[in-house]
């Protein structure tokens, strides 16, 4: 699996030279190259990237691949791993790329209305779209990783893939107050000093309580072991 906008660690396991009998080693020189659906190498990486052999390991190697490569979304891909020197073999294998944020543009549009997202997303005033759409997945990307850390000890598998329906209406909630208040709050509520989605706010976080204390449960993976916490579910 390989995910948009994320460094990525891509690691082969157990490589076994049949001819010399021997695992793999750091002596061996061991290549990465990944590619999309087309079979074109993927942008802003030079490629091929050099594994490095993981100590301790039978045949393990690793890559570290930066955010900064373009990763198609929801698609099939290949990784072609070649083993220099002597050995000359080639192993191609298939990747799954996936979109790691939890929610989309539309999910926000959906919750707060188009004209609003824009309007929070425009903090410069400029209507500039480039500057519009960083902020809006800044938003997006922030409330991907509080649900991750709040619900990290909890009893499912992160990164969720795919996203549970109530998953995504929590990020998209989070998001859209994130851009909101960053934006320059200017419509408090007089009766109670709070701003106008601060409600909202409060319940997307006591979802993420109730889901990491086992009240509400998911239809998602579950990690292996699984963790008790006390039911908190009405702190601020």
């Amino acid at each position: 699996m390989i995910y948009a906008a994320n460094d990525n660690v891509y690691e082969v396991l157990d490589l076994f030279d049949h001819v010399l009998e021997r695992y793999l080693d750091g002596t061996d020189a061991v290549l990465l190259t990944l590619r999309d659906e087309d079979g074109t190498n993927l942008a802003n990486v030079s490629w091929p990237a050099t594994m490095a052999y993981i100590a301790g390991t039978q045949g393990g190697f690793r890559a570290v691949l930066s955010d900064v490569m373009t990763v198609p979304i929801n698609t099939v891909g290949s990784a072609l791993i070649v083993v220099t020197d002597d050995l000359q073999i080639q192993l191609e294998v298939e990747y799954v790329s996936r979109d790691p944020r939890y929610c989309q543009l539309s999910d926000l549009y959906q919750q707060f209305g188009r004209k609003n997202v824009r309007a929070w997303a425009d903090v410069d005033n400029d209507a500039d779209e480039g500057h519009m759409q960083s902020r809006i997945d800044q938003g997006i990307t922030y409330a991907t990783a509080e649900v991750d850390d709040t619900l990290r000890r909890g009893r499912y598998t992160l990164p969720f893939s795919p996203v549970p329906r109530q998953i995504r209406m929590i990020a998209a909630q989070l998001a859209g107050v994130y851009l909101y208040v960053s934006r320059g709050v200017e419509d408090d509520e007089t009766s109670t000093g709070e701003h106008a989605y601060r409600h909202m706010e409060r319940m997307a976080r006591t979802r993420l309580r109730r889901l990491l204390s086992g009240q509400t449960v998911l239809d998602a993976t579950v990690a292996t072991e699984l963790k008790e916490y006390p039911h908190v579910i009405d702190a601020p």
